[in-house]
């Protein structure tokens, strides 16, 4: 295939929306528990599953988290890692 069509994809954006579509999901996973339209079979399988996509829709923030506190410029490997760019730079 031609590279002229592949997409770069922007991580940062990508984290920026798992937090309103995490929180939109746990949201909706809750009202569908407090209200009392559906039967109780079919109320447990949709939260089930709306709280469910709501966590894994929230792994990208916590990656980024756990990067960031592994590897962030505050750190001990953030600083070696910074000092090895900038003497690859020289």
């Amino acid at each position: 295939m031609d590279s002229n069509y592949s997409k770069k994809v922007d991580i940062q954006a990508v984290v920026e929306k798992s937090d309103i579509v995490s929180a939109g999901l746990l949201g909706l996973g809750a009202g569908i528990f407090l209200s009392g339209i559906l039967s109780s079979k079919t109320r447990k399988a949709l939260i089930w599953s709306f709280a469910g996509l709501g966590l894994v829709s929230s792994v990208p923030k916590l990656s980024q988290f756990i990067a960031t506190a592994y590897k962030g410029p505050q750190t001990q490997r953030g600083a070696e890692r910074t000092l090895k760019k900038i003497r690859r730079q020289i």
